[in-house]
């Protein structure tokens, strides 16, 4: 006889508040870069580091391999929940280097791109747990 499984709603709960929350870190990183870009009068002709460019492309390569890394399914609940803890941390990642990168080089349009790649990663939410099927007949 098997010890019955935990509920998963409580950290199904938790993981759609993270959600959320790094989706509003991202679109406040947005409208700070907008507030920025219009209460600016920048020329067009600002150059963006390619370090910038290799930090974001890192970003989104983690978020992305953290994500796909372990499923919902997962026999390890603790990687399950790291995984998507990491992934939503370097999507939040993108839009703070957005920030960083408005604020240096007054770069908006990279910028409000390297955010919107954030928003991306983020639109879908985590998969939700369900509970491990019994095996014993009822």
């Amino acid at each position: 006889m098997t010890s019955p499984s935990p509920d998963p709603t409580p950290l199904n709960d938790a993981l759609r508040r993270a959600h959320r929350s790094a989706l509003a870190s991202v679109a406040i990183c947005a409208l700070a870069i907008g507030a920025m870009m219009l209460a600016s009068d920048a020329s067009l002709d600002h150059v963006v580091d390619r370090r910038y460019s290799f930090v974001a492309l890192g970003l989104a390569a983690a978020s992305m391999l953290a994500r796909r890394s372990v499923g919902p399914r997962a026999r390890n609940l603790r990687s399950f929940v790291y995984a998507s803890l990491a992934s939503m941390l370097c999507a939040v990642g993108l839009g703070v280097l957005a920030l960083v990168v408005a604020l240096r080089t007054q770069e908006f349009g990279t910028s409000l791109l390297y955010a919107l790649a954030g928003a991306l990663l983020l639109l879908r939410p985590p998969p939700r747990l369900t509970p491990a099927p019994s095996d014993g007949s009822t």
